[in-house]
């Protein structure tokens, strides 16, 4: 797919109440979550940014995330039915599964994987770049009991693949953390060349206290190394599958080269990482192309999505739209060229 968005297409949900219902013709390269739990994918032929209504949203779609390609949308489906309704939603929350829903025909399959349950208990998910299996990392307390104190170092963090068509879940990696998204960051990414997945963790320090780190995880033999930064974006690795949109815990944004191990800053993208709401700022996405960063730009009440030259911090749109503030805007890795 060579379509690339027009600078000038808009959508207003006041005046545009177009759904995606059921199957759609065309990839979806980016996706957002508005209000309760609707997510919003960008059709770029027609360059609307419309609802996949066809999902039931009673329990979900929650954390929507894109496969390589906008082909389809994985998310996860909860609802909040494990005890009495005086507990916490934390220790109510029920996770039901990891599930795919392809946007061509518009059917929906679960993963075969059963996520712990639990306090705190977390997801978060990336498929394969040849569709073929998905990524799971998990976040867990494995000794919770109804009214124990929380001790955050006791906390475990596994990395899973499995595949939605057949085969057993195998986990790759597990060890002590915690799981923590940062804006529209994705916590768990894959290579381009499907070699290699990048696992955004909160680790342990010997005083007790937690820092941002990334798993850098070889899929095969589950051998990893630890970088002291999470990852920044939901496109994080470049299109070489070489250099990683990382942020550390001075909230400096950084481009991280995995092979060399060496990082260097981002001044285009300011002194501090953009909050989700902030206004003017430009909130790192990802990879545009090899030198080039997308971007989400947020003024008043519309949302830009921008090429930016790092080194010059020049801008460029290539969508926008008029609604509200976005809890996030994340994208689907794309063929390198198709957003300049």
């Amino acid at each position: 797919m060579t379509t690339r968005p027009s600078p000038k297409a808009r959508w207003n949900p006041q005046t545009v109440e177009e759904p995606l219902a059921g199957p759609v013709g065309e990839s979806v390269p980016l996706v957002s979550d508005l209000y309760n739990n609707r997510a919003f994918g960008w059709l770029p032929e027609s360059e609307r940014l419309a609802p996949f209504s066809a999902l039931d949203a009673s329990t979900g779609p929650f954390l929507p995330v894109l496969t390589p390609g906008g082909t389809a949308l994985v998310f996860e489906r909860a609802r909040y039915d494990g005890g009495s309704a005086d507990l916490p939603p934390m220790q109510r929350h029920r996770i039901l599964g990891i599930y795919r829903y392809d946007i061509a025909s518009g059917q929906e399959e679960r993963a075969p994987f059963d996520p712990v349950q639990g306090h705190g208990a977390t997801v978060y998910y990336a498929m394969s770049p040849d569709g073929v299996s998905a990524a799971i990392a998990q976040c867990w307390w494995p000794g919770w009991q109804p009214g124990m104190r929380s001790v955050v170092s006791e906390y475990r963090v596994s990395l899973t693949v499995v595949g939605f068509a057949e085969g057993s879940p195998r986990t790759v990696v597990e060890l002590s953390g915690l799981l923590q998204p940062t804006s529209e960051s994705s916590v768990v990414q894959w290579s381009p060349d499907g070699s290699t997945i990048a696992v955004s963790v909160m680790t342990f320090t010997a005083r007790g206290s937690v820092e941002r780190a990334t798993l850098v995880v070889d899929v095969s033999t589950g051998e990893h190394t630890q970088v002291p930064a999470a990852l920044l974006g939901s496109v994080s690795w470049d299109h070489e599958g070489r250099r990683l949109l990382v942020v550390g815990d001075d909230d400096v944004p950084r481009v991280l080269d995995v092979r060399a191990g060496t990082s260097s800053p981002i001044p285009a993208l300011g002194a501090r990482v953009a909050q989700a709401n902030s206004q003017g700022r430009p909130r790192a996405l990802g990879w545009a192309d090899e030198r080039r960063l997308l971007v989400a730009v947020c003024r008043g009440t519309t949302t830009r999505v921008c090429v930016l030259d790092p080194d010059e911090g020049v801008v460029a749109t290539r969508v926008r739209w008029t609604a509200g503030p976005l809890d996030s805007v994340r994208l689907a890795p794309m063929p390198a060229g198709f957003w300049t």
